[in-house]
């Protein structure tokens, strides 16, 4: 989204700031359709991001992506509703 991509900038300087940190890459989607469709589509997005991470020059070694689906969402939801708060990928440093 274009919100997500203003915060690129300072999510890549902050993340390099961190020299030889390794990051984990988890995609999450809401629970509109059927389980295994959406841990591909979770595991797709992080991996868009992943990308996005290794041409601003991380090291793709360092890089796990992960992909949960719908089971850890932000905001629960009855089954089949949209929900755009569960649709997103989160970036961990250790």
């Amino acid at each position: 989204t274009p919100d997500s991509q203003a915060l690129l900038p300072s999510i890549v300087e902050k993340a390099k700031s961190f020299e030889g940190a390794e990051m984990i890459v988890t995609g999450h989607t809401d629970n509109v359709g059927n389980a295994s469709e959406n841990d591909r589509l979770s595991l797709l997005r992080a991996a868009a991001v992943r990308d996005t991470l290794l041409a601003q020059g991380f090291v793709a070694s360092r890089i796990e992506v992960v992909g949960r689906g719908q089971r850890e969402p932000l905001k629960v939801r009855s089954a089949g509703t949209d929900e755009p708060l569960n649709r997103r990928v989160e970036i961990e440093l250790r």
